[in-house]
């Protein structure tokens, strides 16, 4: 959306009156000028439809009931030329009551000379106006709204006539009366107020320059809203601003990133291939006006090929390049610190005058709030890019490879949310008991920043402790860590599942495998058949989650599986979307698995293809972390497959259980 404040900005900066208009005639934005000049406040103005905020006045009306051209209408005329043809409309003259409070009419009588200039888009999309220009001109664009500069010409009509300016409206009807004498000094102001139709006209002229640049301004200040980079607001400083300055070439230049002893050069085709290659960066202590201007926080102006090379030899090879003699460096500057600078360049000699001047350095504080705010953006986007691959790193240095007892595969993904700054607390393990038996624990702690991430790893290890050290069931597992958490005062929560896959003799013969798993709270685990059919794990009792009432009782459920069965344990980043109810997700989670399964997917092919269909299909990353550990029971009765790795398990435990 476009920032109201920043195009504001940019008018108030402007030496002489104007007003923007919308297609509709309603104003949008005014210069501070313009308010001064109808004593008016902006408030009385901006969001107005303009012939409510210039109503016609009673003596006009009554003019016009007698017959004479209504000045609303000529006006309006004349700016819905504008909106027909895309063509400036100059009015060298016309009269236009403004209200006034001290009048006792409630009018005072004044006297304008204007031109409406159009803004109009081109049929790429991007907001253009049509250029002063000698050719015959091209078809215009859609006209998206007016640029109206005027000129109140009241007192040099009042003193060309030689009457005060209330006097006017009598001298019409002294004219309807008067003798052929009056008619002849009637001839007399005619003729005078015609020169002074044609000073006007050629005052208008000369402003025409600077009322086309003015609107190319405004379309600029426009775009610059919308930038989202500091690329996209040097393409359009380089691209649109300059050219609407009037400029032959230009360029930004900005202190390179991390190094602000050199700068970073966008600069225009207008200057060149070669001055693009030759002066793309350039050190920060060079005495060529860019670098002066953007380290030492002061304009540089050269006025011609003379001022240039006298400035300092080197630009004798500037110009060259440039093919430009004339150059304006001014800085940008946002809260008392120097950003770089804005470089224009002219390959005829240039006077600077005051308006001018201006013109330049309102664009130049434009172009610094908006590099100012794009630059504390990038900066903080690259810092919270740090940080969060930092503790990405660290998360995924607590999650250690599985064992690989066997004929049985392990399979772990870890994948990181969006989030540009946060890390979450999901986590998986694997690891193998004292008798042999296969443990798989998924847990994810409540939160998602760096506190949840050193709960994380402190309720992993002391899970995994607990279960190695004692060698016990699921159940009994979570309730032990569950105790220590409050042993250790750990102020954290989380949901798990812990899973044991073991195996008697006798389940050996028949090709079976026996899964035990308790749950604190975590989604249901899925069992994918040896024929792809695909299982929840609904455990008999919901039990809650770790770190709530450490005295709670666990419970443990147990199925048997064949082996060439997939055990597969998630975290909630998988299923949950936004807006969307969990079973929905579950549901989906199931029929995607059971579409793997029975293409034959093999089990690493089986969690990847649950990912980019869950997760990535999504066209970004998850809003949440995910994790993902499965287990594939290989038959026994057949060489170990070599997708299930070499048989690496801890020094003194079975090698199957």
């Amino acid at each position: 959306m476009v920032s109201r404040k920043n195009l504001r900005s940019v008018f108030d900066a402007l030496p002489f009156p104007c007003m923007l208009l919308d297609t509709d005639l309603v104003i949008t934005e005014v210069s501070a000028v313009y308010a001064t000049t109808m004593g008016m406040a902006r408030e009385q103005l901006v969001g107005h439809y303009l012939f409510d905020a210039f109503p016609l006045s009673d003596a006009a009306a009554e003019d016009v009931r007698s017959g004479a051209v209504n000045p609303l209408v000529l006006v309006r005329a004349s700016m819905q030329r504008v909106l027909d043809t895309g063509q400036p409309d100059p009015v060298p003259l016309q009269k236009y009551d403004l209200p006034d409070p001290d009048s006792p009419t409630g009018f005072s009588e004044r006297w304008w000379s204007f031109t409406t200039f159009p803004i109009t888009e081109t049929s790429t999309g991007v907001t253009t106006g049509a250029p002063p220009t000698t050719s015959a001109p091209s078809a215009p664009g859609r006209v998206t709204g007016l640029l109206h500069l005027t000129e109140d010409v009241t007192e040099e009509v009042t003193r060309r006539t030689g009457l005060p300016t209330d006097a006017l409206a009598a001298v019409a009807e002294e004219v309807e009366r008067s003798t052929a004498l009056l008619r002849g000094r009637t001839r007399e102001l005619e003729a005078d107020l015609y020169t002074r139709a044609v000073q006007v006209q050629a005052l208008t002229a000369a402003r025409e320059t600077a009322a086309h640049r003015l609107a190319g301004l405004a379309r600029t200040a426009l775009a610059l809203a919308q930038a989202r980079t500091v690329q996209d607001l040097t393409d359009q400083i380089t691209d649109q601003g300059l050219a609407a300055l009037g400029c032959d070439g230009g360029a930004v230049a900005v202190f390179t990133p991390g190094d602000a002893a050199t700068m970073d050069l966008t600069i225009t085709d207008g200057f060149g291939a070669a001055t693009q290659r030759d002066y793309a960066r350039l050190p920060a202590d060079s005495h060529l006006p860019a670098c002066v201007a953007a380290t030492t926080g002061r304009a540089v102006l050269l006025h011609d090929a003379a001022a240039s090379t006298a400035w300092d030899p080197e630009m004798s090879a500037v110009m060259a390049s440039t093919g430009s003699q004339a150059f304006a460096c001014l800085p940008l500057s946002a809260g008392g610190h120097l950003l770089g600078s804005l470089v224009a360049g002219w390959r005829e000699p240039q006077t600077f005058d005051v308006g001018q001047v201006e013109l330049l350095a309102a664009f130049a504080a434009q172009c610094a709030q908006v590099l100012d705010r794009l630059l504390v953006a990038e900066a903080e986007r690259a810092a919270a890019a740090t940080a969060a691959a930092a503790w990405e790193t660290l998360q995924r240095s607590l999650l250690t490879a599985p064992p690989e007892p066997d004929h049985a595969q392990v399979v772990v993904r870890y994948r990181a949310a969006a989030r540009a700054a946060q890390v979450g607390g999901d986590w998986y393990d694997a690891f193998i008991q004292s008798d042999g038996a296969t443990v798989l624990v998924i847990g994810d702690v409540i939160g998602h920043d760096t506190i949840a991430a050193a709960a994380m790893g402190q309720v992993r290890t002391m899970l995994r402790s607990v279960a190695a050290h004692t060698g016990e069931g699921p159940a009994k597992v979570l309730a032990a860590t569950d105790r220590l958490l409050r042993t250790l005062m750990l102020e954290t929560s989380a949901t798990a599942l812990v899973a044991r896959v073991e195996q008697t003799p006798q389940d050996r013969v028949r090709g079976v495998s026996r899964v035990r798993w308790s749950s604190a709270g975590h989604l249901p685990p899925l069992i994918i058949d040896t024929d792809a059919t695909v299982t929840p794990l609904s455990a008999l009792d919901s039990d809650l989650m770790l770190g709530v009432d450490p005295d709670t009782r666990r419970h443990e459920s147990a199925v048997t599986v064949d082996r060439g069965s997939t055990l597969l344990l998630y975290t909630d980043g998988l299923v949950e979307r936004r807006g969307e109810s969990l079973d929905v997700g579950l549901e989906r989670l199931r029929t995607v698995a059971e579409g793997l399964a029975a293409a034959g997917a093999d089990l690493d092919e089986l969690v990847d293809g649950l990912l980019a269909r869950l997760v990535d299909v999504q066209g970004e990353r998850a809003d949440d972390d995910v994790a993902l550990i499965a287990v594939r029971l290989h038959r026994q009765d057949q060489p170990r497959p070599s997708e299930a790795g070499p048989n690496r398990v801890p020094d003194g435990v079975p090698a199957e259980r």
